[in-house]
């Protein structure tokens, strides 16, 4: 789990760090949240936090939800909303 995991907060039902497993789409972040949270409408986009490999430069992607990236180990995910 030390290395092995992603994170994922912002309008989802359970906020945290999750087990990372080859394969791993942005649909089975949301799914180990228990879901994007009522509370929020409109909820349609979310951003993906990536370290490099060497860990000096972090991107960050904007991506729609429904289009279900890939998620990579260490990944940490922010489900925006309005």
């Amino acid at each position: 789990m030390d290395k092995n995991f992603f994170t994922i907060n912002g309008a989802v039902n359970r906020s945290g760090k999750y087990s990372f497993v080859e394969g791993d789409e942005l649909s089975d972040a949301i799914e180990l949240a228990r879901g994007l949270n009522p509370a929020y409408e409109n909820v349609k986009l979310a951003q993906i936090k990536r370290l490099s490999y060497d860990g000096l430069n972090q991107e960050t992607i904007n991506v729609n939800i429904k289009d279900n990236h890939i998620l990579n180990r260490g990944d940490q995910v922010i489900i925006l909303a309005d």
